[in-house]
């Protein structure tokens, strides 16, 4: 299985290698990617499990990014 470019970018944001900003957009990129695929796979009439296809995926991304901190903009 190829590399996913985001999984890639938050892997480089996790050992400091990338911005703050760009991480954030990785991060939202991702979370939407899983959730359009969900979407797609419903529409194909795949029967998806939200709790395996979409939740779980979530919580991996969680643990991969956990320690992101946003700083104030005060």
């Amino acid at each position: 299985m190829p590399c996913d470019p985001i999984d890639e970018n938050i892997k480089q944001f996790v050992t400091g290698s990338q911005s703050l900003l760009k991480s954030l957009e990785n991060f939202i990129a991702k979370s939407l990617k899983i959730h359009v695929d969900y979407l797609i796979a419903i529409r194909n009439q795949e029967k998806p499990s939200y709790s395996e296809d979409v939740l779980k995926k979530i919580k991996k991304l969680n643990q991969l990014t956990f320690h992101l901190t946003i700083p104030s903009t005060s």
